[in-house]
């Protein structure tokens, strides 16, 4: 957590405006909380909207909360208790055609995007990406003395990613030459995937001298668990459009075809590593 509380009071309010329809707004509000000595209480939240810079059709939206509480401020012992909640509705991109296996071979347009205004959109108009966040974590950190001291963070996180974005392809894929012609088609890219993860880090730092080097050893172990599922949809080519004069339109809906891809995971690491300082800082 970057913007972890601290034990100065402070309120930051920031507002932003900008080309391609930029519109953000962001708070950061740190609070002591006088009846727990070393406790404070931090929220940040953020809404942020704007089109994507040099590309039609394509918009981004999102905002997202962040309240924090830490206690042991000051002391040797801190914890520091915080959740995160994000939420983003985009109309996805995936850019302009260019040549794939033995499109437009020998045409001298072959490895190459393809020669069009590269603000044009070849997507759907009903392509999108909504993305769901939810990451909650405990971080307790005790000092021994000031070479010395101790880590643990436990973080459990849950994220919600229902998208289709449409990849475009030169129709017919089997092109040897460009001219005013030629059609392109977006291929659907569907996914419907909740993914959960479960992870913990501990770690000893200890600081020492050998010599005239400083050295900062760290030794940690960590341990996660991630579970996925992504409801499955096939991918689908939807309706073709000029390449030159792309149309913005709708394509069908993608069904569900009722399988689901469920894989999990579970890692354990240990880790040893020494910066050091060769010259005094």
């Amino acid at each position: 957590i970057s913007k972890a509380p601290r034990m100065n009071a402070f309120r930051e309010l920031e507002v932003s405006a900008g080309t391609d329809n930029l519109k953000r707004l962001t708070v950061d509000l740190n609070a002591p909380i006088e009846a727990w000595p070393g406790a404070a209480f931090r929220l940040n939240v953020m809404a942020h909207e704007a089109d994507q810079a040099g590309r039609d059709q394509v918009s981004n939206r999102r905002w997202g909360v962040a309240p924090t509480l830490a206690f042991g401020l000051g002391s040797a012992t801190r914890v520091t208790l915080g959740f995160l909640h994000t939420e983003q509705d985009n109309l996805t991109d995936a850019g302009i055609p260019n040549s794939r296996n033995f499109t437009l071979a020998g045409s001298g347009f072959e490895g190459r995007i393809a020669p069009v205004d590269t603000r044009n959109f070849y997507g759907y108009t009903n392509d999108y990406q909504r993305l769901t966040s939810d990451q909650g974590s405990v971080k307790i950190v005790h000092d021994f003395n000031e070479k010395v001291s101790l880590h643990n963070q436990l973080r459990v996180t849950r994220t919600h990613n229902d998208s289709i974005f449409s990849s475009p392809r030169y129709s017919p894929g089997n092109q040897t030459t460009i001219d005013a012609n030629t059609q392109v088609v977006g291929n659907r890219k569907p996914r419907d995937q909740i993914d959960q993860v479960l992870i913990n880090q501990t770690d000893l730092t200890v600081k020492f001298n050998t010599g005239r080097i400083a050295n900062t050893l760290v030794v940690g172990t960590e341990f996660s668990r991630q579970k996925s599922e992504n409801r499955r949809r096939l991918d689908a080519n939807g309706s073709t459009t000029s390449l030159f004069d792309p149309v913005a339109r709708p394509a069908a809906a993608l069904p569900y075809n009722g399988t689901r891809a469920q894989p999990d995971t579970d890692q354990a690491a240990i880790y040893v590593f020494d910066p050091m300082n060769l010259t005094p800082p």
